[in-house]
């Protein structure tokens, strides 16, 4: 038995499992293709839980470039796919969604952050990179595709991007599991 969603617009109703027996003892859960497809749609066209808006104009003086950037958040939606997760039973169906709206003016002295000007510039004088080995021939290439040496610019590009990275680069943090 599947569980009703609580707002088919921004969170849509999962579609149903049927159980299939594959032999030896194993069970195989198929969606249902109709249910399917239409779970499909309606997740694309679900309204989004935050919009970012950017814009960027010059100066009042035309000296530099002035931006702004707007995150805003639709609670609704955020509510909706929250209980949309919770299991049955665990009284859903109870839960009440609030939120507050904090006025916002960008003459109450908000944060703004003065960036240095962005200098664009050239790896002509990087040293080159040594030719990755994995570019090179291997016995499981293939004899009609070629290989190909990095271009000097390339090899720059590739010695900027190495020295980025650094030696060990941190490894990232994997998610933690939903319960």
């Amino acid at each position: 038995m599947r569980g009703e969603s609580p707002c088919e617009l921004s969170a849509p109703t999962v579609p149903a499992l049927s159980w299939i027996n594959a032999g030896k003892g194993k069970l195989i859960a198929v969606e249902d293709p109709v249910q399917a497809g239409q779970f499909e749609q309606r997740l694309k066209h679900r309204p989004q839980p935050f919009v970012v808006q950017r814009s960027a104009h010059a100066s009042a003086d035309g000296g530099a470039i002035v931006g702004a950037l707007r995150i805003a958040a639709n609670p609704a939606a955020l509510g909706m796919r929250a209980l949309a997760t919770m299991p049955q039973g665990t009284h859903a169906d109870q839960a009440s969604l609030s939120w507050r709206v904090v006025n916002h003016s960008d003459a109450s002295g908000g944060p703004t952050w003065k960036l240095p000007q962005l200098q664009i510039s050239s790896n002509k004088q990087d040293v080159e990179a040594e030719q990755p080995p994995h570019f090179r021939n291997f016995d499981g290439r293939s004899k009609r595709l070629p290989v190909f040496e990095l271009r000097k610019e390339q090899k720059r590009s590739l010695s900027w991007m190495l020295r980025q990275v650094g030696p060990e680069p941190e490894p990232e943090p994997e998610p933690e599991p939903e319960p």
